[in-house]
């Protein structure tokens, strides 16, 4: 199976997409709280963008990020607010993956 349609079935499969969110939740929840805290997404990123070979975000760019998925303003993120956000980089990848060939 291909990167694409690995990355489609995600998308198209609700279990999977599930399954999906769930693994990165718990990579990125180290203190296992239920939530991930904005140190907790300062790794996950600055790891990330070390993977991708970019710039590592700035102190405002997580804080902005945080905003942007917080979306009850409790400081902290759910399952259930991360889940758009793994959908949409699901998006982009398959975006990508269709370009470069």
């Amino acid at each position: 199976m291909s990167e694409i349609d690995q990355a489609i079935k995600v998308l198209q499969d609700p279990n999977t997409l599930k399954s999906a969110v769930d693994e990165i939740f718990q990579k990125v929840d180290s203190d296992n709280s239920g939530y991930i805290e904005q140190n907790e997404l300062e790794v996950a990123l600055k790891g990330l963008s070390k993977q991708l070979g970019i710039p590592e975000p700035t102190k405002k760019d997580i804080a902005d990020s945080m905003k942007q998925i917080d979306e009850n303003n409790d400081g902290k993120i759910s399952k259930k607010e991360l889940k758009p956000l793994i959908k949409g980089l699901f998006d982009l990848l398959i975006q990508e993956l269709q370009n470069s060939k």
